[in-house]
């Protein structure tokens, strides 16, 4: 069975520097407060009204983002544009790196790394503008992530590098751990087997602290899978038994999907058809889940 690969569980977006609440409605001034109060040379009210547009089309972009079907997803590109488009018209900096990061999760689930790069690229430049070194710190991660899905390893562990000081500066201990799980996707990848065992631990044992759950069952599955391609079987089943359950609890069953396959794979190398068939047909009850995690990708920061 072949599946379609979204990476829209840990794709989730920052929104650059904002601190307005979507769907907020700002008070509409009346038509005698107009020429009073203004920014620069845009009168007040139509600020709001222009930051209230771009909210909305960057609302109604992540809604049709998270149907994860193509048609929404390209739906949602054509809104996050929008939004981009007007935030730039206003000068908007804040909106404007947050539609252009929404507009590389969007290319990434696309499978577009190119584009998605052109626009965390920009996104970047404009985090340091702004001086805002918590979004500088998820852009140099996520850039790590596009060159890594273009196959540049090095400059990808060049980013992530960057990413990690960062992190640890700012405190961001679940930033920290997603970086440290995307380098251990890279070694993975460029069989290090060792190194990736190194980082995906590390991860393991920030996200086990702060409680992410998610990202727990995703790091924990991935050592599972290394552990398997270094012939330790014993210890992948350990690693993806402690997975399963979590997966079950969270409710992700292509989670859950993907690793009773793995068990079913493990059992049936080591020639124990009995539990390899157990949990076949345990994975067969919910093979109609459409979106399939992949352990071969990485991870975007919020």
């Amino acid at each position: 069975m072949r599946s379609k690969v979204v990476t829209l569980g840990f794709v989730v977006i920052c929104i650059s520097g904002l601190a307005v609440t979507m769907g907020r409605k700002s008070p509409i001034a009346s038509e005698t407060d107009v020429p009073v109060r203004s920014i620069g040379m845009i009168p007040l009210a139509e600020k709001n009204r222009n930051e209230n547009e771009i909210d909305k089309m960057i609302l109604e972009g992540k809604t049709l983002a998270n149907a994860g079907n193509k048609e929404s997803v390209l739906a949602a590109l054509r809104f996050f544009e929008s939004a981009l488009k007007l935030s730039r018209a206003v000068k908007d900096k804040p909106r404007q790196a947050s539609s252009l990061n929404y507009i590389a999760t969007v290319y990434r689930m696309l499978g577009e790394s190119q584009k998605a790069l052109d626009h965390t690229s920009e996104c970047l430049l404009l985090d340091r503008a702004m001086g805002n070194r918590q979004n500088e710190a998820i852009m140099l991660n996520n850039i790590g992530l596009d060159y890594s899905n273009l196959g540049e390893k090095e400059k990808a562990l060049d980013y992530y590098n960057q990413a990690l000081p960062l992190d640890r500066a700012l405190g961001n201990r679940t930033g920290e751990a997603s970086t440290f799980h995307n380098i251990g996707m890279v070694y993975s990848s460029s069989g290090e087997k060792e190194k990736a065992l190194d980082y995906y631990k590390k991860a393991l044992a920030l996200r086990q602290d702060v409680g992410d759950k998610l990202g727990t069952a995703t790091t924990l599955t991935n050592i599972g899978i290394v552990y398997d391609a270094l012939g330790d079987k014993n210890k992948a089943i350990d690693y993806h038994n402690q997975a399963l359950p979590i997966w079950r609890t969270i409710g992700d069953k292509s989670g859950e999907y993907k690793t009773l396959i793995q068990l079913n794979g493990i059992y049936n190398a080591l020639g124990d058809q009995e539990k390899a068939s157990e949990f076949f047909k345990q994975a067969l009850k919910i093979s109609n889940v459409k979106e399939i995690v992949t352990t071969t990708k990485g991870e975007s920061v919020k």
